[in-house]
């Protein structure tokens, strides 16, 4: 059967319906990527900064691999490795959800290499999911914990806690341990930081710089 040879016009009216829908796709992509930034900012907790942490004898981390022996970064090792990739601040983060029990994981690198866990809304659109429920520090830390049993598992006294408010309160640790860079040796720190609300954790998050 014949068939005619597409005019200069017909194909010209293709190649502007694929530009226009590459446009589209390429806006659409934009867009979800933006309200997925502004879901990170709006449901991580803003943890204060405590300019002598209690000091503990404790390097903690979730995973098998401790932070200062990442290698790959988040991509490799950490809670949400296999999550999505966001451009958030630093080198970024990747992230998963378990919308089960509404808790969103976060695992980062680049200057500071760690992760975080918090109970949160869910995202705006779908992010790899994951049951975080049962996720557990390598010295026991998990969302729900008391404080006691949270300076426990880090082993500090009691009283480190810095109470926020009538219903907030935060423990913040740090261990000074001894790191290589670039040729040099010096001080470098793993930290923990939680946060409880109703003496719940409700957040944890375990770097190292």
């Amino acid at each position: 059967m014949f068939q005619a040879k597409p005019t200069i016009v017909q194909v010209r009216a293709v190649l502007i319906a694929l530009i226009v829908g590459l446009f589209c796709t390429s806006g659409a992509a934009a867009s979800t990527t933006d309200a997925l930034l502004n879901w990170t900012i709006q449901v991580t907790p803003k943890v204060r900064s405590v300019e002598h942490p209690t000091k503990t004898a404790i390097e903690d981390h979730f995973g098998s691999v401790p932070y200062i022996q990442w290698k790959g970064g988040p991509t490799k090792n950490g809670l949400a490795f296999h999550g999505i990739d966001l451009p958030t601040a630093g080198s970024g983060s990747i992230w998963v959800y378990d919308p089960v029990h509404n808790i969103a994981a976060s695992s980062f690198g680049g200057d500071v290499s760690g992760d975080k866990i918090f109970y949160s809304p869910p995202p705006p659109s779908k992010i790899p999911a994951i049951d975080l429920s049962k996720t557990v520090s390598a010295h026991g830390l998990r969302l729900g914990i008391t404080p006691s049993q949270a300076e426990r598992d880090l082993g500090v006294s009691p009283g480190a806690l810095n109470r926020i408010d009538d219903r907030t309160s935060q423990l913040s640790v740090a261990k000074i341990i001894t790191c290589h860079f670039e040729g040099q040796t010096g001080d470098c720190w793993e930290s923990a930081d939680v946060l409880f609300r109703d003496g719940k954790a409700t957040y944890i998050e375990l770097a190292f710089p």
